[in-house]
C-alpha cells in the first residue's frame, strides 16, 4: 500500500472510529475529496480550498463553477462538495419532519 493509500484509509479509519468534530476543516475536505479525487493527493487541494474560500462552510457554499478553478478540482469533486449542504438541509428535513427552528436560548444550546 502506498503512503497515499495509506493515507486515505487512515482517514477513513479515524473517521469511523471517531466523531468529525475531532477533525480539522482541512481533513474533512480532505476525506470527501477521496472520493471525488482518485490516485492524487487531496491535501494541498483542501489547504487551496480553504486558502481561497477561507472556511469549511464558505467551500460547501460556493459554486461549483468557482471551485472548479482551483488546482485539481474537476466537475466530480466540484459537485460532490455541493451536494453536501443540500444534502445536510435533506436529511435534517427528513429527520425532523420540518425546518428546526431555533427559538430560544436552550435552542440555542445556552443556559436560561
Amino acid at each position: 500500500m502506498s503512503y497515499l493509500e495509506g493515507h486515505r484509509q487512515r482517514l477513513r479509519d479515524r473517521f469511523n472510529g471517531s466523531v468529525l468534530s475531532a477533525f480539522e476543516d482541512h481533513e474533512v475536505l480532505e476525506l470527501l475529496l477521496t472520493y471525488a479525487v482518485p490516485r492524487k493527493d487531496v491535501k494541498p487541494i483542501a489547504r487551496a480550498l480553504l486558502d481561497r474560500f477561507g472556511a469549511l462552510s464558505n467551500v460547501l457554499d460556493t459554486p461549483a463553477a468557482e471551485l472548479a478553478k482551483i488546482d485539481g478540482i474537476g466537475d466530480s469533486a466540484a459537485t460532490l462538495l455541493n451536494l453536501m449542504p443540500a444534502l445536510t438541509r435533506r436529511y435534517l428535513r427528513v429527520r425532523w419532519g420540518h425546518k428546526p427552528q431555533l427559538s430560544t436560548r436552550e435552542d440555542l444550546g445556552g443556559s436560561a
